[in-house]
């Protein structure tokens, strides 16, 4: 099936890929850092309230601080912690996700041949993870078969992570100013991209098709990941794709 909306787009001088939901699959991972977090740090397991709680992290825009604090609010038992500030909750789960959760996460198929399509046409990757470490991140890309930066690179085009540090933390989408505070350092680094003005965002969710409106660039949502249909037609991104292999496809035959 192609394209549902009968739109090109420009060839990308610039693909910035959403990480999880759409390059991975991220679900089972988060929901089991998640549990175990509220074992260790609040001493309880809510396994009725949880499942809801994590949906609406995923598909939502809110970070993960805040996803604790509702799913706190909402367990209707008392917790052994209530009162534990946001960043030990948060802290705490990214130890548990990077320590545990990783083997959990899966790449959609056709990941990796997208991924060498962008190599062979030149064109640069930024690799966007909300509410997610660039150390996480690196990881995962590492330890998928082939998906180490090396591939993404060839030793010659630029990746960039842009997630969390411990010294910077990203804007969730869609704020722009994620793009506008990376972007300068990317440029900077790699000044022949200076100015490209033809950037593609490809994303599952509704916030990164709102996402790519706010800093200029096109949109492609891909079917596959965690967004509401509904919604995210609604924002009329400029391409729809069913999977990978599509979207793979027209960057390698120039069919944006």
């Amino acid at each position: 099936m192609g394209s549902l909306l009968d739109i090109r787009i420009n060839k990308p001088r610039l693909a910035l890929i959403d990480f999880e939901g759409t390059l991975f699959d991220t679900r089972a991972a988060v929901l089991h850092a998640m549990t175990r977090t509220l074992q260790h740090v609040g001493g309880f397991n809510p396994q009725s309230i949880i499942k809801e709680t994590v949906w609406h992290y995923v598909y939502g825009t809110d970070d993960i601080g805040e996803a604790f604090s509702r799913l706190l609010n909402t367990t209707g038992e008392p917790a052994t912690a209530p009162h534990v500030p946001q960043e030990v909750w948060v802290a705490a789960y990214n130890a548990i996700y990077a320590a545990e959760a990783l083997p959990l996460i899966e790449p959609y198929p056709g990941a990796k041949q997208l991924l060498e399509a962008l190599r062979r046409e030149r064109i640069p990757v930024v690799i966007f993870g909300s509410n997610k470490q660039q150390a996480t991140i690196r990881d995962v890309l590492k330890g998928c078969d082939g998906m180490a930066e090396e591939l993404l690179t060839g030793g010659q085009l630029p990746l960039m992570i842009m997630a969390d540090t411990p010294l910077r933390k990203v804007a969730v989408k869609p704020d722009p100013a994620s793009y506008k505070d990376y972007g300068l350092d990317f440029f900077a680094e790699y000044p022949g991209l200076a100015g490209a003005s033809h950037v593609l965002v490809v994303g599952d969710t509704e916030a990164d098709i709102l996402y790519a409106k706010e800093i200029g660039a096109e949109a492609c949502w891909v079917k596959h990941g965690y967004g509401n249909e509904a919604e995210c037609l609604a924002l009329a991104p400029h391409m729809v794709v069913e999977n990978f292999g599509e979207l793979e496809k027209k960057i390698s035959n120039r069919n944006c």
